[in-house]
């Protein structure tokens, strides 16, 4: 059975629609990725919240989306025209269309055994741990 050249076309256009209609998503919860931009309310989740980012433009302005940030707790979705800005924010699912995410930063450091950041503190050229540092100046 051959296959018709007009059912060739259709299978090819079929597989490209299909292929552009997923965006990629990285994500990260816990950060908000970008800044600026609007919000859209009422989304059910960072997947829907990615696929309106896909939809190409921050709405009310011509730029367009490059991050979001979904609120679980609210169903808020916020649209990014930019990623590289990265901020903490416990409670959220934010992610970037179609590039890697960016460097995350460094976690805080550990408690030391007196309460205070542990650590190594430089005071006129003596190194002391911080949390002594910190004892000291209570």
């Amino acid at each position: 059975m051959a296959i018709s050249s007009f059912t060739l076309a259709l299978a090819c256009l079929y597989f490209v629609v299909i292929s552009e209609a997923a965006p990629q998503c990285n994500s990260a919860e816990d950060f908000i990725f970008g800044t600026g931009g609007s919000v859209i309310n009422h989304t059910r989740s960072s997947t829907e919240c990615c696929n309106s980012c896909a939809d190409n433009y921050v709405p009310h302005t011509s730029d367009k989306c490059e991050s979001y940030v979904w609120h679980p707790d609210t169903g808020e979705c916020w649209l990014h025209p930019d990623y590289k800005a990265v901020s903490e924010r416990d409670g959220v699912v934010s992610g970037v269309l179609n590039h890697a995410l960016p460097p995350l930063p460094p976690s805080p450091p550990p408690i030391g055994p007196m309460g205070g950041w542990s650590g190594i503190y430089t005071v006129s050229n003596h190194e002391i741990p911080l949390y002594n540092y910190i004892i000291l100046m209570r």
